[in-house]
């Protein structure tokens, strides 16, 4: 069965996992690593409740059905697969090279005392203030991206330098010899502790990010916290990542992140922000009438997003070809390959694109555009079989469903050009 986004992405899912771990006895220090951990590795547990939530939604996230499922206490010794291997070895050599020259451009005194913790230009709208020391990580979904992030750094001549997590030859090779999950996860809370140690003998005094999702994040900060320097972090997207994290301020977008983070966050102040963005704006003309669809779909995407978006490009491409005065544009996710390709009628378009209610319409499966006040215009979210939007949105999101989009599209588009019945 093929990874299904969003599902797990609810309360009880984590408290499942959580509950079944205090049973193993493991000490208080580790129990929220692993908990971040499991989430995010248990491949069995995870696919046991896909099947519960394939065969019904509902009950399953009313958290029935999940009470008869058990986590393998033996998952730590389990062998890791090949590919989970070999992507570990890379990152292992990826981090090494970024700090190796990162360390001879900058020595500990050189650190600003905030520092902004990335990998491409997402995190230049995340905060206001730009006199900060930007530190790089690597980027293996679009090198492309990153290196087009660095290059506008030093063609605007703003503070950065590449850097890394502590990964060192020692744990890498008792990864690779004993190959389980435990020499994993020993592997990179090791390399987020040691990064973090090495942040705390500099001057810096804030470290702003959005790495929520980040297995490493948990135990970074939280040796930063202990050393009494201050991290804020703003959401990375509208999901819901890991659930515990050691950030002394948590900025989110939603009230559902709020609610998800706050259960298992005792202490951390978390507040809802607006979003900003640094995108370049274009204006939809007044006697214009513009679809857009905001595509999601990358290298890093679950197949269910390829093929549902599929399924809706089909749909759309019709509807394109039905209604000759509109114009009809897909937007391409930042990390995807296919970021300047036109479908037959539908073209693609880079730019972010602000109209009214009335000459523009927006929708996505469940894209952070969606309370991103520069898209502007008519926006709505697409619900497929398996993909919920709902489970990361509030309810005062419009959402319709896959089997009424043609129709809702059409209606929409009608309404605007003056077409009636009769």
């Amino acid at each position: 069965m093929q990874e299904i986004p969003l599902f797990n992405q609810y309360e009880g899912y984590v408290t499942h996992i959580e509950e079944q771990l205090e049973s193993f006895g493991y000490s208080k220090y580790h129990k929220k690593g692993l908990v971040n951990f499991y989430c995010k590795f248990d491949a069995e547990f995870y696919n046991l409740c896909k099947a519960l939530f394939v065969d019904n939604p509902d009950d399953f996230i009313n958290g029935n059905s999940i009470q008869s499922l058990l986590i393998s206490k033996d998952f730590l010794d389990r062998k890791v697969g090949n590919k989970l291997l070999f992507r570990t070895i890379a990152k292992f050599f990826l981090h090494s090279l970024f700090r190796l020259f990162g360390k001879l451009k900058l020595s500990n005194k050189n650190y600003s005392p905030i520092v902004r913790r990335g990998y491409v230009e997402d995190t230049e709208s995340l905060f206001d203030n730009n006199d900060v020391l930007r530190l790089i990580y690597p980027f293996p979904i679009s090198a492309s991206r990153q290196i087009k992030y660095i290059r506008y750094l030093a063609r605007n001549k703003k503070k950065y330098t590449i850097s890394g997590f502590g990964y060192v030859p020692k744990d890498i090779f008792k990864f690779i010899k004993d190959r389980n999950y435990y020499s994993l996860y020993r592997l990179e809370n090791r390399a987020a502790i040691r990064h973090g140690l090495e942040l705390k003998k500099t001057n810096i005094k804030l470290v702003q990010c959005s790495d929520e999702y980040d297995i490493g994040s948990y135990w970074f900060y939280k040796v930063l916290g202990r050393a009494e320097i201050k991290s804020v972090n703003s959401a990375h997207g509208i999901s819901k990542y890991l659930p515990y994290q050691s950030y002394t301020e948590f900025h989110v977008l939603t009230s559902t992140q709020k609610q998800f983070y706050s259960k298992f966050n005792v202490g951390l102040t978390l507040s809802i922000r607006k979003l900003t963005s640094n995108n370049k704006i274009k204006y939809v003309s007044r006697n214009e009438l513009v679809v857009v669809f905001l595509s999601q779909a990358n290298p890093s995407s679950p197949r269910i997003v390829h093929a549902d978006e599929q399924k809706i490009l089909d749909i759309y491409k019709v509807i394109a070809r039905k209604y000759k005065n509109v114009t009809f544009y897909i937007k391409w996710h930042p990390n995807s390959s296919n970021f300047n390709a036109h479908i037959g009628p539908v073209k693609s378009c880079s730019d972010v694109l602000y109209g009214s209610e009335r000459n523009l319409i927006q929708f996505s499966l469940y894209s952070t555009c969606q309370v991103d006040p520069s898209f502007g215009g008519h926006k709505f979210l697409v619900e497929t079989k398996y993909i919920k939007p709902s489970f990361v949105f509030t309810n005062d999101q419009l959402i319709v469903g896959f089997t009424e989009l043609s129709e809702y599209i059409c209606m929409q588009l009608d309404e605007r050009l003056g077409v009636c019945d009769g």
